[in-house]
């Protein structure tokens, strides 16, 4: 069927209806009806009804794929009034409801005649407003082009340089445009426009136009300082686009989104400078289709890249790959496995940030795990799905990797039934599917797999003192290797020491919500009384090691029903501190104090006993050289009590030099006291204080 021809519309025409702009695709009759009809589409697609068929007829086509993008109107139905660019300026910025007359109203003579000045100081504001403006937003306003009509302009003639000349003068600080939804048809209007902004450096959605029969330099002049081009939902063609581009020198960013551009991207993409690409909303597949941006020479500086909800459902390697590429966004696609993610390190060497959330292998794994799993496949990026990575969740990450991949092998290796051949085949075909594998086993050293066949052999020679302490190891890891997460969970044995006076209480433990009933045992009462939660006295929790003393006590706070400031953590080591060896008051509260002091006095006291034994060999040396002229000691003439008391004296001395240096092992039990050290509230980890796997911790409620 033929459309026919109409002198207010013509095919291409951008119209609206009740604000709501659509293009006309089609004109003439439609079957079963009277009269002609304008089948248009619409730029939203929602508004519609078919697309574009009636009864089984389709009478045109939209370049939207959504089925209700179309609509069939009347041609009588009023369409609403399109403006100039200086008209919907002027009406959105400057309206004249919207300005204090601030003119003085006196009336004026001329001749003698009294006459009013009306407008003129309105005028003036009007100007300056629109003189300063740096952000012109026309979205959705009918602009139809510097004019309001379709009359065509050449582009060479003064009328025309009038208009542009009144658009400069008019707005000309304009940095950011925004076209969206207009009705702009003729490529005159938009170089006209964005020639008459010297300063704009962003342009927003300007609908597809071809500059074929414009002077290269003139359009080049016009969008020589551009620098961010939105050009989403105009369903501009690939074509067009590459034709379009290169009039764009300082281009850094261009957004492609819903155009519904065809597969493959040819002819490629020329834009050296561009940075920023979004491409989504199109049905590009895989990234095969993108084939013809990877070239270094044609897009050099490209560094991000947005492929969100383009219904891609694999990720082929792209060689030679986008060496510069930093940011890429996957997300909202079809990929079906974490498998199709191997191929981007190679693709994207130098990746640093990776949207990939929702697709279908994330919905399908618990969030943690589709996190750390993705994170520790791709080695370089600092962001997942815009939250940043340390590297401490780096570690984790890559750690239980390759826990999983450890898993994996084994229970490959189970059905090899002891084949030392078909194990290794087994293991390498695992390892093969996992292309991170090799760095991060240098990195945290490859975990140990158990093969049947090595376990089998170990049984059949027996074990020795190396298997022994390998067991025992293994034992008081629970039986994980030493770089799974689970070696890294401690076990905590608390104990909770409340006041002996009964009446006391926590200074805050009034005002403290019931602690939760499931928590804790319920302690049955009369019929007549209520059934209150009773909290432990001594639990267990099972924390791991990275968990610092501020979480640590808000957790023992929520199970026992206290705030965190009434009770401190005492952390009971086990190990055994030697002290003095007269203590009094041992191992009661403020003994500390005194056993210290009883240390100090004990070196004291030997330090003398040194000093003393010193002087001792300095007397005895000179007892010893009066032997001669003496003779035997107490045999002097009339010195014989004297003599006596000199060998009491040398006795005591030599006794003390033959008594052995005391050791710690000369003392006894009640001489050594336990090591407790107290938690205080830090930043500082659970395994800076723990070592092993299991810890005892004493809870000091505070008396109040």
């Amino acid at each position: 069927m033929q459309p026919t021809k109409d002198s207010d519309f013509h095919i291409g025409q951008r119209v609206s209806y009740g604000s709501c702009p659509c293009t006309i695709r089609y004109i003439g009759a439609v079957k079963g009806t009277k009269g002609e009809w304008l089948g248009i589409e619409w730029d939203d697609p929602k508004l519609g009804k078919h697309a574009g068929e009636h009864e089984g007829f389709q009478y045109f086509k939209c370049l939207n794929s959504a089925p209700t993008a179309a609509s069939f109107i009347r041609l009588t139905r009023p369409a609403d009034p399109s403006l100039s660019f200086l008209s919907a300026l002027k009406q959105k910025y400057a309206p004249d409801n919207n300005l204090a007359s601030s003119y003085d109203e006196n009336p004026i003579e001329f001749s003698g005649k009294v006459v009013e000045e009306v407008g003129f100081e309105k005028v003036r504001q009007q100007q300056a407003i629109l003189n300063e403006l740096r952000v012109v937003v026309l979205d959705g306003l009918c602009v139809a082009g510097l004019l309001s009509d379709c009359s065509i302009l050449n582009p060479q003639s003064q009328e025309w340089q009038a208009y542009v000349e009144e658009v400069h003068q008019t707005c000309p600080k304009v940095r950011e445009l925004d076209l969206s939804r207009s009705l702009i048809e003729r490529r005159i209007d938009i170089v006209g426009i964005c020639g008459a902004l010297p300063d704009l450096r962003r342009g927003n959605r300007i609908n597809d136009f071809s500059l074929h029969g414009l002077e290269s330099k003139l359009v080049t002049s016009a969008f020589w300082e551009v620098t961010e081009l939105d050009l989403s939902s105009t369903f501009i063609s690939w074509r067009s686009l590459t034709e379009l581009i290169p009039h764009f020198p300082s281009l850094t960013t261009l957004n492609l989104n819903a155009n519904n551009l065809s597969v493959p991207l040819n002819p490629p993409l020329i834009s050296p400078g561009l940075q920023h690409l979004s491409l989504s909303h199109n049905p590009l597949k895989s990234l095969t289709s993108i084939h013809s941006l990877r070239s270094y020479r044609i897009l050099s500086s490209l560094t991000s890249l947005s492929l969100s909800s383009c219904s891609i459902t694999s990720l082929d390697l792209l060689l030679p790959p986008f060496e510069h590429l930093k940011t890429l966004d996957l997300s909202s696609n079809s990929l079906p496995t974490l498998e199709t993610l191997d191929t981007l390190p190679s693709s994207f060497p130098v990746l640093t940030s990776l949207r990939v959330s929702p697709n279908p292998f994330f919905n399908a794994m618990k969030p943690d795990d589709a996190h750390m799993l993705t994170l520790a496949r791709i080695p370089g990026i600092k962001t997942l799905n815009y939250s940043d990575i340390n590297a401490k969740e780096r570690e984790n990450a890559e750690l239980y990797y390759l826990s999983k991949i450890k898993a994996e092998v084994e229970s490959a290796l189970a059905t090899a039934q002891g084949d030392s051949a078909q194990e290794t085949q087994l293991e390498k075909n695992v390892l093969a599917n996992h292309p991170q594998y090799n760095a991060l086993a240098q990195k945290h050293g490859a975990p140990p797999i158990i093969r049947p066949s090595e376990a089998t052999a170990r049984l059949d020679k027996g074990s020795g003192k190396d298997a022994e302490a390998e067991a025992e190891a293994e034992a008081a890891r629970g039986g994980y290797g030493p770089n799974t997460l689970w070696a890294r969970i401690v076990t905590l044995h608390l104990r909770v020491i409340r006041p002996n006076n009964p009446n006391s209480r926590s200074p805050t433990n009034k005002s403290m919500p019931n602690p939760p009933s499931h928590l804790f045992p319920q302690t049955k009462k009369s019929a007549n009384e209520e059934v209150a939660p009773r909290p432990p006295s001594e639990f267990e929790m099972q924390l791991p090691k990275s968990t610092n003393i501020y979480r640590l006590k808000s957790l023992i706070g929520s199970r026992i029903g206290l705030w965190a400031r009434d009770f401190k953590l005492i952390y009971e080591t086990g190990d055994l501190d030697p002290v003095g060896r007269h203590i009094k008051g041992l191992g009661q509260p403020g003994g500390g104090r005194e056993i210290w002091e009883a240390e100090s006095e004990s070196e004291s006291s030997e330090s003398g006993s040194h000093s003393e034994e010193g002087e001792g060999e300095e007397e005895d040396r000179e007892v010893g050289d009066d032997r001669n002229d003496v003779g035997e000691w107490g045999k002097g003439d009339g010195e014989g009590e004297e003599g006596e008391e000199r060998e009491g004296v040398d006795r005591t001395k030599r006794e003390r030099k033959k008594k052995k240096k005391p050791t710690w092992d000369d003392y006894d039990p009640r001489k050594w006291v336990r090591r407790e050290v107290e938690l205080v509230e830090s930043m500082r980890t659970l395994g800076y204080w723990v070592e092993g796997r299991d810890a005892r911790i004493r809870v000091e409620v505070f008396g109040g």
